[in-house]
């Protein structure tokens, strides 16, 4: 029996990500392009990988089949179809990412997750994560450009507290 095909048109951006990207395209236009010239560039690729490989261990498939199962269900159901690579950051504090790199899926976990989270939790945190990549990847990228014009306002000296909470809501939704 084959397994179901995912519905993509399920899973749309919400109209907050759409207004948000439309104001930022509309009214900060040169913001706009540098960062969708910075979302694709190859040495940015580079130093993401070297911080990876600097900041965490790959968690091995052979060494942890069932991690890396859970991983593969999550991404089926959702129709991804990239190569993906685990890893494992030091710290007390429960929590996962994702990395961005297109075509990619590099899943960073934080904490004691493997050790704490049953098998569908689990799937659950990866589902989360993979969200973003699906987002980050339709619409010509558009949504990781605006993710990332929001990170950058917050790093700048003297961000307000609309800028945060506007992040949050972008990025938590």
């Amino acid at each position: 029996m084959n397994p179901p095909v995912p519905d993509r048109g399920a899973l749309v951006p919400l109209p907050y990500h759409a207004a948000l990207v439309g104001y930022l395209r509309l009214h900060e236009p040169d913001v706009w392009r540098w960062a969708g010239a910075r979302a694709s560039d190859g040495e940015q690729r580079a130093c993401l990988r070297a911080m990876l490989l600097r900041d965490t261990y790959r968690i091995d498939p052979a060494a942890h089949g069932e991690v890396h199962a859970t991983l593969s269900t999550a991404m089926a159901r959702l129709g991804i179809a990239a190569p993906a690579t685990l890893y494992q950051s030091p710290g007390q504090q429960m929590n996962a990412a994702l990395a961005f790199v297109s075509g990619e899926v590099h899943i960073i976990l934080q904490g004691p997750l493997l050790e704490r989270l049953a098998p569908d939790e689990l799937l659950a945190v990866f589902g989360h994560e993979l969200a973003h990549y699906l987002l980050w990847t339709r619409d010509d990228g558009q949504f990781l450009v605006a993710e990332r014009v929001l990170n950058d306002a917050l790093a700048a000296a003297g961000a307000s507290a609309s800028h945060h909470e506007t992040y949050r809501r972008y990025a938590g939704m």
